[in-house]
């Protein structure tokens, strides 16, 4: 049903905010050397926007996949959203960095 559909879509985001987006910032920022202050400090800065753009893709997106896309085709549907997603968070995660290297010349 639709309301069964939204209701999947928003329980998985929860664990978007709570969870995946602050270990992305966290890994992605540790791995690159940022240190572990500049790393929450682009957290701090960046998770209001990174979670309105992941609520704004993934609640609208997910209530197609679980109401339209039949059980067999989710995993592929999925997996397409994914590869947009990852754009989308890496874009998020390193702007404020272009700007500082911008301000830096």
């Amino acid at each position: 049903t639709p309301t069964h559909a939204f209701g999947c879509a928003l329980v998985d985001n929860v664990h978007c905010g709570l969870i995946y987006t602050p270990a992305y910032f966290l890994c992605v920022g540790l791995l690159q050397g940022d240190g572990l202050t500049d790393t929450v400090k682009n957290l701090k800065r960046e998770w209001l926007d990174t979670y309105i753009g992941c609520t704004g893709f993934w609640v609208p997106f997910m209530w197609a996949n679980f109401k339209f896309v039949p059980p067999s085709g989710r995993v592929q549907a999925m997996a397409t959203g994914n590869v947009v997603w990852n754009v989308v968070i890496d874009h998020l995660a390193h702007r404020s960095l272009g700007n500082a290297h911008h301000a830096a010349e």
